[in-house]
């Protein structure tokens, strides 16, 4: 969990850090001379560097340590893909179809697609479906109106599946793109 790996972290810090300031490998140098640096790590540097309380001194000493740990932790969560971004996908195939495997593996790979259950309507960007007539005009009324439905062969190959990809990835950067002047327009009202 982050908040664990955040809290073991600085307490490692602050424990040792009594002894003396913790400087190890490459950690030696003064943030100004990481060119490559993103204001991320600068922030967290700035953040353990300008402690005021007497008490935290040892993480103060230790803070260029602690802002390359915590900057290589909290990356990977900043850099995540919010809610609002995911591709919500929904799989319908024909009972009994082993392409239903396949697909659910190639779609578990991109980290911007959630996948949704058979029994949700309301909240589907794209629909996969093996079925010849899908969705009927009965079945269409239960999802959103902007809803992409992509028919799929049972007998696809490999170069079907990459294709696959590279089309959710077009939409997934075209619904980011939607979502930012979404937000874009709300900020100039």
């Amino acid at each position: 969990m982050l908040a664990d790996d955040i809290m073991r972290d600085i307490g490692f810090y602050y424990i040792v850090g009594h002894e003396s300031p913790i400087k190890l490998g490459s950690y030696t140098r003064s943030p100004a001379d990481f060119k490559t640096l993103t204001s991320i790590y600068t922030n967290i540097y700035d953040f353990f560097d300008h402690l005021d309380d007497e008490d935290l001194k040892p993480i103060q000493g230790s803070a260029e340590s602690i802002a390359h740990d915590l900057y290589k932790v909290l990356i990977n969560h900043i850099m995540a893909v919010s809610e609002e971004d995911m591709l919500h996908v929904k799989v319908i195939v024909d009972s009994g179809n082993p392409v239903e495997g396949l697909i659910y593996h190639n779609l578990s790979t991109m980290e911007f697609i959630q996948l949704v259950p058979t029994n949700t309507y309301d909240n589907v960007d794209i629909l996969i479906t093996t079925l010849d007539v899908f969705p009927d005009y009965e079945s269409r009324d239960k999802y959103p109106d902007d809803l992409i439905v992509i028919p799929w062969n049972s007998t696809a190959v490999r170069t079907d599946y990459i294709y696959l990809l590279v089309r959710l990835y077009q939409l997934y950067t075209q619904k980011l793109q939607d979502n930012v002047e979404k937000n874009n327009s709300h900020l100039h009202i």
